[in-house]
């Protein structure tokens, strides 16, 4: 949920390249229904005070230089395709991700949210996120059948 943002405990500095830092400063907006809280700290230079809560502090720099290139590659049509696209890139950002360790109580709270919202199915590329096997898939993908 990108409606929810974290104060980060230090402000992370984003140093842009001249063209991303221009275009990220008149379109502060679009930063904030990404999640983020950022301002101008001049010399092209944003500092982010608040990040979307899903996304590791790590990520903080690397995605708003990224949201940065983004409105300046599409300064002049931000259409909706193009915000949803940046949409995603957030949330791909705090996806977990194959191979990663989490937490019994974490996984348990996933498995209530996918249980609670029948429209929670893909990642946010598009891909499932689970698939139903039958007893007869199970049994001969283990040669029982």
């Amino acid at each position: 949920d990108l409606s929810q943002s974290q104060v980060l405990l230090t402000p992370v500095t984003v140093v842009l390249d001249k063209e991303s830092y221009d275009a990220a400063v008149q379109r502060l907006d679009v930063f904030a229904r990404l999640g983020f809280r950022a301002e101008d700290f001049g010399a092209g230079t944003l500092l982010v005070r608040e990040a979307p809560l899903l996304l590791e502090q790590a990520d903080v720099t690397a995605l708003v230089e990224e949201i940065a290139a983004g409105i300046a590659q599409h300064k002049r049509e931000l259409t909706p395709a193009v915000l949803d696209d940046l949409f995603h890139s957030v949330a791909c950002r705090g996806a977990i991700k194959a191979g990663q360790k989490n937490a019994l109580p974490e996984l348990a709270e996933i498995i209530r949210l996918l249980e609670q919202d029948s429209t929670l199915r893909n990642c946010p590329h598009g891909r499932p996120i689970s698939i139903a096997l039958t007893r007869y898939e199970v049994e001969k993908l283990f040669g029982r059948v």
